[in-house]
């Protein structure tokens, strides 16, 4: 038991050790992915890094600045992703785990607590994307995010068009 248990977590190890310093990631440190901070002339952000080969929107970074995140958008439907300051370094982008299956347009909470999006995802959260979106909330917890939760007929129209939420400071949405 005990060797089955050292080898289980010698694998955790390494798959964890190679994802987190992938040979063909760059190295990024320090604010802003380690970027050229914002002016007052647009420029692409983080040319080769995040800006390349898909169409990205959307994009946030933490109040901390420790989080960013973006939509990358590519068939047959777009992502959230997420990239983290881990260890002053930022790791490869990573997929939220409210995504992937569905599409959505999303906001990040002032506060980084919230992401508020639509989406084609069925009301049950399983299955296959419906043909219209509802408007969704996934919370920050201590291990990552919530399960989405629909927001409710108040908010959603019988058959919405795609939105684009956004949350004020006061948790307008």
């Amino acid at each position: 038991m005990k060797r089955t248990i050292l080898g289980f977590c010698l694998l955790v190890f390494l798959v964890t050790s190679s994802f987190l310093q992938e040979k063909d990631f760059p190295v990024l440190k320090g604010p802003y992915l380690g970027q050229k901070p914002p002016g007052m002339t647009p420029e692409i952000f983080a040319p080769g890094i995040i800006s390349k080969g898909y169409f990205k929107c959307m994009a946030f970074f933490t109040p901390d600045g420790k989080e960013f995140y973006f939509m990358l958008w590519g068939a047959p439907h777009g992502v959230i992703l997420f990239k983290k300051e881990v260890n002053n370094r930022w790791i490869k982008p990573q997929m939220a785990s409210f995504s992937g299956k569905y599409h959505g347009k999303f906001t990040l909470s002032p506060d980084g607590n919230k992401i508020v999006f639509s989406s084609n995802r069925p009301l049950n959260g399983r299955g296959e994307p419906i043909d219209f979106h509802y408007s969704w909330i996934a919370e920050r917890t201590d291990t990552g995010w919530s399960e989405p939760k629909y927001l409710g007929p108040l908010i959603n129209l019988e058959k919405p068009y795609s939105a684009y939420p956004s949350l004020s400071k006061n948790g307008n949405l």
